[in-house]
């Protein structure tokens, strides 16, 4: 049976179904591979991320080990820390306050270098008492230094932690 176009029936019929089917079966595709391609951006920016956060971490980790195998730190080492540490702010969740805990590091540093100085510049039996108020206190920090390896990986394991992705 054929129409007054000159067409049969069923391609009348079917074929505006057909287009139908298959305009929706792009529009699915299309909408996955959208999909995807957002998923793999989150991705590369979760990437990115993790180098830098990884790179913070491990100028802290290298400044904690290099202070506890020497005993004692200097300016220069702690200005690189700070350096290599500078963008923590914007790379981490204030509410885990990692730059407050690189501060933290810094203060521990600067105090263990002066105590260190003040300690060795003491010559006289009167000031032996302070020399070794100072001498106690440098350990302290130097014990302080050697704990905070653990602590330095429960601070960071949130942002490093792989199995999140």
């Amino acid at each position: 049976m054929s129409t007054p176009t000159g067409l049969p029936f069923w391609f009348l019929f079917w074929f505006p179904l057909t287009n139908a089917l298959l305009t929706l079966l792009l529009a699915f595709v299309t909408a996955r591979f959208a999909s995807r391609q957002h998923q793999l951006g989150r991705t590369q920016v979760r990437i990115a991320l993790f180098e830098k956060r990884a790179a913070v971490m491990d100028a802290i980790k290298t400044f904690a080990a290099n202070t506890t195998i020497e005993g004692t730190t200097n300016l220069s080492e702690l200005m690189i820390m700070l350096r290599q540490t500078k963008h923590a702010r914007f790379l981490f969740d204030e509410r885990d306050d990692i730059v407050g805990y690189i501060n933290e590091f810094y203060k521990q540093g600067v105090t263990l270098e002066t105590t260190e100085t003040l300690h060795k510049a003491i010559h006289t039996q009167q000031a032996e008492a302070e020399r070794i108020r100072l001498i106690n206190k440098a350990h302290d920090l130097k014990l302080w230094f050697s704990q905070q390896h653990d602590a330095i990986d429960a601070r960071f394991e949130k942002y490093l932690r792989l199995t999140d992705w």
